[in-house]
């Protein structure tokens, strides 16, 4: 067990500048002497698993130390699996590659697509206005195209005959030879009587012989209705008498 001491120090035990010889080494006493050799360690009853075949011992391959020196080298002392690593590294360099397609598209998703104007196309139908309040169209012409047919060509469209309740296929439905068209536009009588005012004149002959009004049976407003005054020689317009040359030649005067 000293050996080791003997070589690392060769020169240990002998004094510097002593040239005298080394002592003779006296015996070394056994200290186990007085033990019994008799009294040994007891030993199991039954075979172990290995002495009885059941078992076998794997030798560790993958390293061994130096037993010699009792010094293990790194190489040694690691234990390296090629397969495993390569599997590692693989890992490791997908889970980076999805990290950086993830970010990806997170950048693209944040600054391009929420900028980018929506192009979803409009499938609204658009709805019909069916109000029919003419107060909410103002400045749309809702007019029908009127009918302006004139089957008598009085100038008074067939539509408005009817309105009016006169002939549509007479001009002159009261035949007092105004055409309708006049009478209910222009002098404002009655186009189904021939004498709108009853004063005994003809609502032509008021109009076109002696200019009273067709629409009141006393003109001049001297208590004598217009044809009274007439058919007695005065005038229906104020007092004295009609003269000869302002008197129609045929006076037609409803009694």
């Amino acid at each position: 067990m000293f050996d080791d001491l003997k070589q690392n120090a060769p020169n240990a035990g002998v004094p510097q500048g002593n040239t005298q010889a080394p002592a003779t080494p006296q015996p070394v006493t056994d200290m186990f002497a007085d033990v019994d050799t008799n009294n040994q360690m007891p030993t199991a009853d039954k075979a172990s698993a290995v002495q009885s075949g059941k078992m076998k011992p794997v030798p560790n391959t993958a390293w061994s130390p130096n037993v010699t020196t009792g010094n293990f080298t790194p190489e040694q002392m690691l234990v390296t699996d090629a397969k495993g690593g390569k599997t590692a590294r693989l890992v490791v360099i997908l889970v980076v590659v999805l990290l950086v397609l993830a970010g990806g598209a997170a950048a693209y998703y944040f600054l391009v697509m929420k900028k980018a104007p929506s192009l979803t196309t409009n499938t609204n139908t658009p709805v019909l206005n069916t109000n029919l309040n003419p107060e909410n169209n103002i400045g749309q012409n809702t007019n029908t195209p009127a009918d302006v047919s004139d089957s008598d060509s009085d100038g008074l469209t067939d539509v408005e005959e009817t309105d009016l309740k006169t002939d549509a296929l007479n001009p002159d439905t009261d035949n007092d030879s105004l055409s309708d068209r006049d009478e209910a536009k222009v002098y404002k009588t009655n186009p189904l009587i021939g004498d709108t005012d009853g004063d005994g004149l003809s609502d032509s002959e008021e109009v076109e012989i002696w200019q009273t009004d067709p629409l009141i049976g006393d003109t001049d407003g001297d208590s004598y209705p217009d044809g009274t005054e007439v058919k007695n020689g005065f005038s229906p317009l104020g007092a004295g008498k009609l003269s000869t040359s302002t008197m129609p030649i045929d006076l037609n005067i409803n009694n």
